[in-house]
């Protein structure tokens, strides 16, 4: 074996390592967190656009609310690798106009807050 034979074969097996490990791998889904922040909702809200609308009545921290839901084009979450397709609840009214982020939903989660707070709460499913 010469030389430039050597050479070749060394950059080969170079470039092979890089190929194997050079990616890292792609994040682990993880648990869904229990309760997540209101102003981290709005992060990933900013981050996708609206791709659906539709509204209603609604009862929030006792009193009825006109409502609106968004639905909006699959987004990266914090607990999963894949972008995935959310919606997201408010309701509104009273003057000055007055909005709140009631529900944030998605592929296996629920979360919502029954009161002007600055978390929103994952909803338990019954089995």
């Amino acid at each position: 074996m010469n030389t430039r034979q050597l050479s070749l074969g060394l950059a080969f097996a170079f470039i092979g390592s890089v190929v194997t490990y050079g990616d890292d791998p792609a994040p682990a889904n993880s648990a869904l967190p229990k309760t997540i922040a209101l102003k981290d909702v709005v992060e990933i809200l900013a981050k996708t656009k609206i791709s659906a609308q539709g509204c209603g009545i609604a009862t929030w921290d006792g009193e009825q609310w006109d409502f609106y839901v968004n639905g909006y084009k699959p987004v990266k979450l914090p607990w999963n690798s894949e972008p995935q397709t959310v919606k997201a609840g408010f309701v509104f009214g009273r003057m000055p106009v007055e909005y709140h982020l009631i529900s944030f939903s998605g592929p296996g989660f629920t979360y919502s807050r029954a009161k002007n707070d600055s978390t929103l709460t994952l909803e338990v499913k019954d089995k």
